[in-house]
């Protein structure tokens, strides 16, 4: 597929599709307004401000291609139009998904004037690769995926720095099978430095003591520090004098 730039992450897609790419992902031509171009999630926004952009993220979401089968073996797929079943929106140039529930968005399509939202339409991996996007931003299903981000560079840091230090020539050997196995063994071993960890700092012991039979760690007071109002220990009552 090929197309124009319209700016602000817009991209018309093949002519008579009646599709538009935007910010990598392919939704009908027609959209509702105020759902073309929509501000990115920043994390310096305000709750408020965030909220109301998630909302209208999760609007447009329904507009949007969806998958219709797997990934064929030369890389072309096909994606189905929102009104296409299971529709997400009402269409009057498609019958069935007007018999949807009220609840779904109806288009501000006319009947009988050609539109996208019904089409099934079949991708390449040639199709725009440097821009497509699996999930649409500022949508629930892309939150999920971009906070696994944290998740990884944790491990990663565990794995260089904070626990271990797995650096180039931390494995010698050759093939990539025997590499596989020890990065294997790596990573359980980093699970059982964590699980160790989290059981020691609330004086509890770990799964692995406890297949051992050991025994219980005992549960030492805590110390209560003083405070002082000025800063400075008070001086005793009773203080020995110099030389006596």
């Amino acid at each position: 597929m090929t197309g124009t730039t319209y700016g602000s992450g817009r991209t018309a897609a093949h002519e008579g599709t009646h599709t538009l790419w935007i910010d990598g992902v392919l939704y009908a031509d027609s959209l509702p307004e105020g759902l073309y171009d929509l501000d990115p999630i920043d994390t310096d926004m305000s709750d408020d401000e965030r909220e109301r952009l998630e909302r209208r993220h999760q609007a447009r979401q329904a507009y949007a291609f969806a998958p219709h089968d797997a990934r064929h073996p030369d890389g072309a797929r096909r994606y189905r139009g929102p009104a296409a079943q299971p529709a997400r929106v009402r269409c009057p140039n498609n019958p069935i998904s007007m018999r949807g529930s009220l609840s779904l968005p109806t288009t501000s399509c006319t009947r009988g004037e050609e539109c996208g939202y019904g089409r099934t339409i079949t991708l390449h991996d040639t199709d725009y690769p440097d821009m497509r996007m699996p999930f649409q931003h500022g949508t629930l299903a892309w939150e999920t995926s971009y906070y696994r981000r944290v998740g990884i560079e944790s491990v990663f840091a565990d794995l260089k720095q904070n626990r271990l230090h797995v650096h180039r020539g931390y494995f010698r050997g050759f093939g990539i099978s025997r590499y596989t196995l020890l990065v294997g063994f790596t990573l359980a071993a980093l699970n059982l430095l964590n699980l160790h960890d989290w059981y020691s700092k609330r004086e509890l012991l770990d799964p692995w003591g406890r297949y051992l039979g050991e025994p219980e760690p005992e549960h030492a007071p805590h110390r209560r520090l003083r405070r002082f109002a000025a800063g400075r220990p008070e001086k005793s009552s009773v203080t020995a004098g110099s030389g006596r």
